[in-house]
């Protein structure tokens, strides 16, 4: 089993990515019928049945040619080959300020121990942009021996374009629906585990994927001061909202917007101007209360 996952397991995920990207994008222009719009005129209808073979059958194709490629360069099974081992690991480069300040303590090993066998279900990181949900994500996981996954990240991969250009091409809603699947098979594919997987500001306060990761997945929504986030986010003028306004004005509309949506999560850790390893911390012991 180890020697299959090593040999064709990426090509499993290369197919699984191009299946992705198929429910990205919308239709394309099928010479039999004219072209296929999925807008919020056309909701509730269903595009015909060649349309999907159009977009589907070079999909087929390309997972049959990584497939094969995987089975030709496929090495003989040997007794003393081992599958890679998982990497739970992962780099980070981000640095905490106020690394010396005193902050809650961390859960004895057998108290981890205890917590990581009693967790069923991924935990959802939620929250504004700048409150660190990669960051602490990418610790969390860590701590938890667990993998990590930033949705964001996954969802321009399965588009294989950045989310702005999502936005600008296809609009609001279809990036929202598209991103919803991205998450339900995140969380399909991490259940029975402590998978830790990040969000993006707008995920939880849509109506469908809210509903799906409470019910699915153990949410934990991180809050902060909007001060904290303005001065955070200010650091980087790369944010598609921010440009040419001021963070402080919309990080406080955002928050009067989704608000009510983060609030749903049964769990609320409140960052503050600390290291991140404080709101790790502060979660480990809210989900230790929330699964006893």
């Amino acid at each position: 089993m180890a020697l299959f996952a090593a040999s064709f397991g990426p090509a499993l995920v290369q197919c699984d990515r191009l299946f992705d990207h198929a429910g990205f994008l919308p239709p394309p222009v099928d010479p039999g019928i004219g072209h296929y719009r999925q807008n919020e005129d056309d909701r509730g209808h269903q595009a015909p049945a060649n349309v999907h073979r159009v977009r589907l059958v070079p999909i087929f194709v390309q997972c049959g040619h990584a497939i094969n490629r995987a089975r030709t360069l496929a090495p003989t099974p040997s007794p003393s080959i081992r599958g890679p081992a998982m990497d739970h690991a992962h780099d980070n480069s981000d640095h905490d300020d106020h690394d010396g300040a005193a902050g809650p303590p961390m859960p004895s090993a057998a108290a981890m121990d205890a917590l990581i066998t009693r967790i069923d279900r991924p935990i959802v990181l939620v929250g504004l942009m700048g409150v660190g949900k990669s960051t602490v994500g990418r610790k969390l996981a860590q701590v938890l021996t667990t993998p990590f996954v930033d949705a964001d990240d996954a969802i321009t991969a399965a588009a294989q374009m950045p989310i702005p250009d999502i936005f600008d091409q296809y609009g609001e809603a279809h990036f929202r629906d598209g991103e919803r699947r991205v998450i339900a098979r995140l969380i399909e594919e991490n259940t029975g585990r402590a998978a830790v997987i990040a969000t993006g500001g707008g995920a939880f306060a849509d109506d469908e994927t809210r509903s799906l990761i409470l019910d699915r997945a153990i949410a934990v929504w991180l809050d902060a001061r909007i001060e904290v986030l303005a001065e955070r986010v200010g650091r980087k003028q790369t944010r598609p909202l921010l440009i040419g306004r001021d963070p402080h004005e919309v990080l406080a509309e955002l928050m009067a917007k989704r608000g009510p949506a983060y609030a749903q999560a049964p769990i609320r850790i409140v960052s503050d101007q600390g290291p991140h390893a404080h709101s790790v911390a502060r979660i480990l012991a809210a989900l230790m209360e929330y699964v006893t």
